[in-house]
């Protein structure tokens, strides 16, 4: 499954040290073969690098994101 600019996606963090952050929502900004950033309702923008791609979910489809290397 591919992911593209706009997408809601779940971002769940790999060691989250507080039960309060196990994940966050956003949206698609960018898509890199590297790396995507999301940025938050609050307008807080993450950068996702390639190893941690397993841990996004399209909230459209309710499938875990496969991006593509170019």
């Amino acid at each position: 499954m591919e992911i593209n600019i706009g997408d809601k996606i779940q971002y769940t963090f790999p060691n989250p040290d507080k039960a309060s952050n196990k994940f966050v929502l956003g949206t698609v900004e960018f898509i890199n073969e590297f790396f995507i950033v999301i940025i938050t309702d609050e307008k807080v923008k993450i950068k996702i690098n390639f190893k941690n791609f397993d841990k996004i979910l399209n909230l459209e489809t309710g499938k875990t994101v496969y991006i593509k290397a170019v």
